[in-house]
């Protein structure tokens, strides 16, 4: 069996609960002989441009790639943090290269709705962690657009209506 871990901020790059908690899960998994890849966001605000490329590395025995953006060059910096047609793209080649038997996602932050969306338009079984609060709030800080608070999702389309409108 195959699988891919889709997720932001992977060791051994700075990161918190999901990237720990995602590392744990795939090395342990690797280690019982469940072939695991990861692919992740490393970066968020180097380089020049919004995408700047990636790089594949090891990491304690788990193949691991590396997109390379810089969020403060976004087009449309809120908006591509929900839904990003940048990162469904490098998902895309990625899950056409390893032919995972199934996606398992620890994070949409920083891949966007996409990490979910992509995978399951190529008919590939998706399996959902709900590690961090991106999924009520895509910044992670409760504020809106223009600095207001937020009080979460009310109001905002969920992931199944937004899948629905072909997101």
């Amino acid at each position: 069996m195959k699988v891919v871990y889709l997720t932001h901020f992977y060791p051994p790059s700075p990161c918190g609960r999901a990237g720990v908690y995602t590392a744990a899960l795939a090395e342990a998994f690797q280690k019982t002989g469940i072939d695991c890849h990861v692919l992740y966001v490393g970066d968020w605000d180097t380089d020049k441009q919004y995408f700047n490329g990636y790089s594949d590395d090891v990491h304690n025995g788990v193949p691991v790639r590396r997109l390379h953006v810089n969020w403060t060059k976004a087009p449309r910096l809120f908006d591509y943090l929900y839904d990003n047609p940048i990162p469904a793209q490098h998902i895309r080649a990625y899950l056409e290269r390893t032919q995972p038997d199934l996606v398992h996602v620890t994070s949409c932050y920083t891949l966007s709705a996409q990490a979910i969306v992509t995978p399951q338009q190529m008919g590939i079984p998706v399996v959902v962690h709900l590690v961090d609060i991106w999924f009520i709030c895509p910044t992670h800080q409760l504020l809106r657009k223009d600095g207001r608070l937020c009080y979460g999702s009310k109001g905002r389309l969920g992931l199944s209506e937004l899948h629905l409108r072909g997101l």
